[in-house]
């Protein structure tokens, strides 16, 4: 009975694939990488599919939802052995360039913007403003850092240090993911790898990407590769967050500032 009901599930299966490529969309700023997550686990399990494309349009984003995205797509690999192509459209630039280093191979148009290889954490002070209107606030902590990065004051030359070496920390982590992934020695990588932003073409110049061409000459090397007549791309049926949540998550940044450190250009 059991042998049956799976034949029945597989044939029903096979019924609802509509394409042979997998494709997850990376746009706009990566904040959050639960739903991404879900759509790659969707196509770990999905056996019909030949391989998994990444069509990139992103400034970049939080460094650890990147991070999460980057990890989940070398999971897919490493539990299908397939590959995964990434195509950056017009933007794929700090956390969209890291996710695409999880592409076996990265193909960009020609006047697209990426690289911009970097770490940063930016703080909006508005105690004086909040001090020109008689608001003031009073913090109780457990030890000097325990506040650090507050908007209600001024950030001390100590404080400055603790938050530079956490951002070279996670520049570092970069740097070793484009120099395993893309080939490239740290040393070479160094000397672009300053926030600088490149075209599609000079990327490819640097080995950032692989080749520069339009997203339907992107469909024939698909074909080639995989040998496929057609391409038909599917996504993943993923349920995505209400509007309700979402609300509530922009509540509570609005007042619980966070520390925040990005893969984000500009």
């Amino acid at each position: 009975m059991r042998k049956f009901l799976l034949i029945l599930i597989v044939l029903y299966s096979c019924t609802q694939i509509k394409g042979n490529i997998g494709l997850i969309e990376i746009k706009g700023i990566i904040i959050d990488h639960e739903d991404k997550l879900k759509e790659i686990e969707y196509f770990i399990k999905n056996p019909f599919i030949k391989a998994l494309v990444l069509y990139i349009n992103s400034p970049g984003g939080s460094a650890s939802s990147s991070y999460e995205i980057f990890s989940a797509l070398k999971r897919f690999k490493e539990k299908t052995n397939k590959k995964i192509y990434a195509y950056i459209q017009t933007i794929g630039a700090s956390g969209g360039y890291y996710v695409a280093c999880a592409g076996d191979k990265i193909f960009s148009d020609p006047n697209a913007l990426t690289g911009s290889i970097g770490a940063r954490i930016s703080i909006i002070y508005y105690y004086d403003l909040l001090k020109k209107i008689g608001i003031y606030e009073k913090t109780i902590k457990s030890g000097k850092y325990k506040d650090i990065g507050s908007p209600f004051r001024e950030m001390t030359k100590e404080e400055e240090k603790i938050l530079e070496n956490f951002v070279m920390d996670v520049y570092e982590e970069f740097l070793k993911t484009v120099t395993r992934e893309r080939k490239i020695p740290v040393e070479r990588l160094k000397e672009f790898a300053d926030g600088s932003i490149f075209s599609g073409k000079r990327a490819k110049e640097i080995g950032l990407v692989d080749d520069v061409l339009s997203f339907e000459e992107f469909k024939e090397v698909l074909k080639r590769d995989f040998s496929l007549k057609e391409i038909k791309f599917i996504r993943a049926p993923v349920r995505k967050k209400g509007i309700w949540k979402k609300l509530f998550e922009i509540r509570s940044k609005l007042f619980y500032p966070e520390i925040k450190i990005e893969y984000r250009f500009p």
